[in-house]
C-alpha cells in the first residue's frame, strides 16, 4: 500500500537547556524551558508534579510548590516552546523534606527536589511501574510521556529575599514504565488523496497490477499509529 505521513512529533517533550533561577518577591523562582509537540503544548495536556529528590517517585511535595505555563511559542519541526514557572510556597517550604538547613548556619539551606512534567491524554491507561510503585498521582494514569528534572540548590536567606549561590540540575536515571491502552483499529480500501473509505462495491474493483490503497484509523484520538508490524489480507472467490 502507498502510505502518506504528515511530518509531526506527537506526544513529545524534551528539555534542552538549563533552567533560569531568580529568587525575588516579584517573580517565579525557577523557569524551565521545554519543547513540546505542537498539539500538546498547553495546560490541557501538561501537568507538573513535585517529588522527592532521592527517588523522584516516592514522596509528593506538591503542597510546597506551585507552577504556571506560558503560552506556547513557535519552535519548528513539530515542536513548540513552553516555559514552566516553578514557585516555592515560602510559608511551608522550610518545613518540608526538600529543605535542609546547613550545619552551623541559620541562614543557609540546601533545597533538593524533582520536577516531573507529564503530557496527559484524555483517556486513562492501565498502568504498571517497574520496581516499586511509589507515588501514583491520579494524573499518571493519563500520562503518555514525561520528563523529570532534579534540582539541587544552595540558598542564602535574608529578611526579604532568597539568594541562590549554587545550582545543580540533572536528569534522573531512566525508569521502566509500561502502559496498556484499549482501542480498536479499522482498515478500509480508500482514496489515497482524500483518505476516505470506498464503500461502493463497484469502485472497489481493481485491475490487475493496480495499487491497493489501505487507510487505518484508531477509534481513540490519543493513539497515533507509528508502524504496521503485520498486515493480513483475504480475497474472496473470483
Amino acid at each position: 500500500p502507498l502510505i502518506q505521513a504528515e511530518m509531526t512529533r506527537p506526544w513529545s517533550i524534551l528539555k534542552n537547556e538549563s533552567s533560569s533561577i531568580q529568587f525575588s518577591d516579584s517573580g517565579s523562582e525557577i523557569v524551565a524551558k521545554f519543547l513540546v509537540s505542537d498539539e500538546q503544548a498547553s495546560s490541557d495536556h501538561m501537568q507538573v508534579t513535585f517529588l522527592d529528590f532521592d527517588t523522584c517517585n516516592a514522596t509528593t511535595l506538591d503542597q510546597h510548590f506551585n507552577f504556571s505555563l506560558s503560552p506556547a511559542y513557535e519552535h519548528g519541526d513539530g515542536l513548540s516552546g513552553v516555559d514552566v514557572s516553578l514557585t516555592l510556597n515560602k510559608d511551608s517550604i522550610t518545613n518540608s523534606s526538600a529543605w535542609a538547613w546547613q550545619d552551623g548556619k541559620n541562614n543557609t539551606a540546601v533545597l533538593t527536589f524533582c520536577a516531573r512534567v507529564d503530557l496527559l491524554a484524555d483517556d486513562a491507561f492501565d498502568m504498571t511501574y517497574g520496581g516499586d510503585e511509589g507515588t501514583m498521582s491520579p494524573s499518571y494514569s493519563h500520562s503518555v510521556s514525561y520528563v523529570k528534572v532534579l534540582y539541587n540548590m544552595t540558598i542564602i536567606m535574608s529578611s526579604d529575599f532568597y539568594l541562590v549561590v549554587d545550582v545543580n540540575e540533572e536528569d534522573p536515571e531512566s525508569e521502566q514504565q509500561t502502559t496498556k491502552a484499549d482501542y480498536s483499529i479499522t482498515a478500509c480500501q480508500c482514496d489515497i488523496v482524500t483518505q476516505r473509505c470506498i464503500n461502493d462495491p463497484q469502485e472497489r474493483i481493481l485491475r490487475q497490477n493496480s495499487l491497493l490503497n489501505i487507510c487505518l484509523k484508531a477509534d481513540s484520538e490519543d493513539v497515533v499509529i507509528h508502524d504496521i508490524i503485520d498486515l493480513s489480507m483475504r480475497q474472496h472467490d473470483l
